[in-house]
């Protein structure tokens, strides 16, 4: 889960998830002109109008009664494995596993050695200067801004959104051409031995534990995101990368 895009905080999901409940009276209304209304989410995503509006139809149609997961959080749920073809014909979802969090680090993403992933995040200054001028490093103006619709940040911007870049000609109302928000995720693993290094991108690095200590060690990179918001792509433009080795090996047929 992206969990730093403001859209997917956990108080923009309660608030989608409250205001989808809300009935209409109004005869037919679709996925976009119910969000455009609402404004608990950003039109035109993959996620947002689909999700508020089929809660909205369950609400509507069947006359349920909708809450939240106890305890309150974001799940994800298990793929409808039935689409996805194997070239030779192993189930799909022996090539994923599902980690709830019962080891020793349940609180914390690890590796296949049990040994914590750490991420670094970087972003333009497109970004930075809207995070900084909206007040969204607040998750209470986060929150407000996504359930209101009203930023109360003076002259912040009426959604949770991040610029988006645009050429000269194609900028909203004859604007200048900007860059847009841009962000670079990473993942890192901890290497322990030298046999490894030569599988990865490494990096050095000093590790502080939830005790204060700071320790040296050989990173190596797992995963890296680079991700980049257009007038065009609303959703965001994705280039992805993932270290061969986080594939598990296959598991023997019984």
């Amino acid at each position: 889960m992206h969990l730093t895009s403001p859209p997917n905080t956990l108080g923009a999901e309660v608030c989608l998830a409250a205001a989808a409940t809300l009935l209409r009276n109004v005869a037919n209304y679709d996925p976009q002109s119910m969000i455009s209304c609402s404004r608990y989410g950003q039109p035109f995503r993959n996620s947002d109008p689909h999700i508020g509006f089929k809660v909205n139809q369950i609400v509507k149609n069947a006359g349920f009664t909708v809450s939240l997961a106890n305890p309150v959080g974001l799940y994800i749920q298990e793929p409808e494995w039935g689409p996805y073809k194997t070239p030779d014909g192993t189930p799909a979802k022996d090539f994923l596993t599902v980690a709830r969090g019962n080891g020793p680090n349940q609180i914390w993403l690890a590796d296949q050695h049990d040994d914590l992933i750490y991420y670094q995040i970087k972003m333009d200054k497109d970004e930075f200067d809207s995070i900084v001028a909206n007040g969204v490093y607040n998750a209470v103006v986060q929150y407000e801004t996504a359930c209101t619709g009203m930023n109360p940040t003076p002259g912040g911007d009426y959604q949770v959104t991040l610029p988006a870049g645009c050429n000269s000609g194609s900028c909203p109302n004859h604007g200048r051409p900007r860059m847009g928000a841009i962000e670079i995720k990473a993942a890192w693993r901890i290497l322990t031995k030298p046999s490894q290094y030569k599988r990865y991108l490494t990096t050095q690095a000093v590790l502080v534990n939830k005790s204060g200590v700071c320790t040296r060690a050989t990173m190596g990179l797992v995963g890296l995101h680079i991700v980049h918001n257009t007038v065009s792509q609303p959703q965001f433009i994705w280039a992805t990368f993932e270290q061969v080795d986080n594939v598990p090996p296959p598991r023997p047929r019984s």
